[in-house]
């Protein structure tokens, strides 16, 4: 894990109303997807947290992250594979193109998809040449860190509607 992350995506969603509350869940949806793949292109590596059933047996109208894992580890790609002390499994493996593309569907495929979560993944995080995250996403998005600089922030082009949705975590000493 990094040693620290700087910014966290604001997920909250105070809005009462059902037409207000789908409007701004659509966005940060959207707003997810585009650090997400920023961060995909810049990373080497991506690791998955699951639980075996989620990639047995994924309940219809849940969020589940079995279509990327299943995807992955039918793939050429090699990857590495342990339970952790919390009995889910890590998933790790080498960011390449078809890697991207199965995150990519996924992506893609929540945005249609009926129930309210940012991203079917329960939690994943990218990492850099080093092995350490610079992004990370969890409890299916609710929850996203990450590590930008100043160059991210201009590379992701982010507009002001878009800006808000970024938090600066003040940096502890």
């Amino acid at each position: 894990m990094q040693d620290f992350f700087n910014y966290r995506l604001d997920t909250s969603n105070p809005e009462d109303e059902e037409e207000k509350f789908e409007k701004r869940m659509k966005k940060i949806i959207t707003i997810w997807n585009k650090v997400t793949a920023y961060f995909l292109a810049k990373g080497t590596k991506l690791t998955i947290l699951y639980y075996e059933n989620d990639k047995i047996n994924p309940n219809k109208g849940y969020p589940s992250t079995g279509y990327g894992v299943k995807n992955i580890i039918l793939s050429d790609s090699q990857f590495t594979k342990e339970e952790n002390e919390d009995n889910l499994i890590e998933l790790t493996v080498n960011l390449n193109e078809y890697i991207k593309k199965v995150i990519f569907k996924s992506m893609v495929e929540e945005i249609e998809s009926e129930y309210e979560n940012i991203t079917p993944f329960f939690h994943f995080d990218i990492l850099d040449q080093n092995g350490l995250s610079i992004f990370t996403s969890q409890d299916f998005g609710c929850n996203t860190l990450m590590y930008l600089t100043m160059s991210d922030i201009k590379e992701l082009s982010l507009n002001e509607n878009e800006e808000v949705f970024f938090i600066k975590i003040p940096e502890i000493k």
